[in-house]
């Protein structure tokens, strides 16, 4: 829900509360913060104590990367993130070439930024193709970063 709220209505209305949350961990515990739709978020979120924030597949990953890395806030503050993202679960209904050629797309993108996780969106549907999932599993493996 955070990605129908605006701008300065985002900490009021949900990030506060994650925030609370992420405090209330024992310090060092590992956190992954997800928000469908919240990418222009981003920067407030890496404030949170997160130390991933996942982002969904309408997120340019390497684009988003680099504006963390560019933000004069966080940069003062010595805050880092990874990003975990974000192939889109649909890919999985299409053919192994195409799912080969998205997944590669997407770690070359990701080439020398580092801290980066491999997501599939909201993960395997019941209707996905085994041959495509093979195909995923395969490029990542195969990639050499």
């Amino acid at each position: 829900m955070g990605g129908l709220v605006a701008g300065p209505d985002y900490e009021l209305a949900s990030l506060q509360w994650i925030r609370r949350i992420i405090a209330a961990l024992p310090a060092g515990f590992p956190v992954i913060l997800f928000g469908k739709g919240t990418a222009g978020h981003l920067a407030d979120q890496a404030t949170s104590g997160a130390r991933v924030l996942s982002v969904d597949s309408t997120v340019d990953l390497a684009a988003a990367h680099d504006a963390l890395a560019r933000d004069a806030t966080l940069l003062a503050r010595g805050i880092q993130v990874a990003l975990q993202g974000n192939l889109d679960p649909e890919l999985l209904n299409t053919t192994p070439l195409f799912v080969r050629e998205e997944t590669w797309r997407l770690l070359e993108s990701m080439r020398d930024r580092p801290g980066h996780i491999l997501n599939l969106g909201h993960g395997i549907r019941p209707d996905a193709s085994l041959e495509c999932m093979a195909a995923l599993v395969s490029t990542v493996i195969n990639w050499k970063n």
